[in-house]
């Protein structure tokens, strides 16, 4: 099926879900896939949208400006955020806990308790989109 054909298919049928022919360019996949996204997003599915938007994303690695449009859009459904987001004490804690240094030495290193330490980090990880350290050192490092 054509791209422009799944495309229209997309806007009418926003539930189903899409079939990526590999033959397509991948250009148009990752086209198909931001609308599907914003559709899905509009539908008020942000796990579904945020999906979609990743993928756009991976694909439009060679095009800065359709890669950024798929970012913008995951900032949108509230996945992906920048160390921007962050406020000065988080980024702090977070600057620590990359080097690899336990909550507790981060609490000695900024005076502060470890639970306090906890909470920051916790923060940090929702608002980065991650669950893990290694995906905290992923993230900041990008």
């Amino acid at each position: 099926m054509q791209p422009v054909l799944v495309r229209g298919r997309a806007v009418v049928r926003n539930d189903a879900e899409l079939e990526v022919d590999p033959r397509w360019p991948k250009f148009d996949q990752a086209r198909v896939l931001l609308l599907r996204g914003r559709l899905l997003r509009r539908a008020r599915r942000p796990g579904a949208a945020a999906t979609a938007f990743t993928e756009a994303e991976a694909i439009f690695n060679g095009y800065p400006v359709w890669a950024a449009m798929a970012r913008d859009e995951l900032t949108r459904v509230g996945r992906r955020r920048t160390n921007a987001h962050l406020t000065g004490t988080e980024r702090r804690v977070v600057e620590l806990v990359v080097t690899g240094m336990t909550n507790k030495q981060v609490a000695a290193t900024l005076f502060m308790s470890h639970r306090t330490v906890e909470s920051h980090v916790a923060r940090a990880y929702r608002k980065l989109g991650i669950r893990s350290r290694a995906e905290l050192m992923r993230a900041t490092a990008g």
